[in-house]
């Protein structure tokens, strides 16, 4: 929810959610962990993984370029 986003992050959500974060998810399950994006079963394993590799990374770029 919206609401549940801080003031400061919500341009990171606006620009990365909803432009990037899709093809960035699939092109990593796919080819960093050999796994096909639909039908695989969440783990927090690749969560873990996804955030630390993509989204922690997209975060500290987003806020390093205003």
């Amino acid at each position: 929810m919206r609401d549940d986003i801080t003031r400061e992050s919500i341009g990171f959500v606006d620009s990365y959610y909803f432009h990037e974060f899709l093809k960035s998810y699939s092109d990593y399950m796919e080819n960093a962990l050999n796994k096909r994006v639909l039908g695989t079963v969440f783990s927090w394993d690749d969560y873990d993984k996804i955030k630390v590799e993509l989204i922690d990374v997209a975060y500290n770029n987003y806020f390093s370029e205003l």
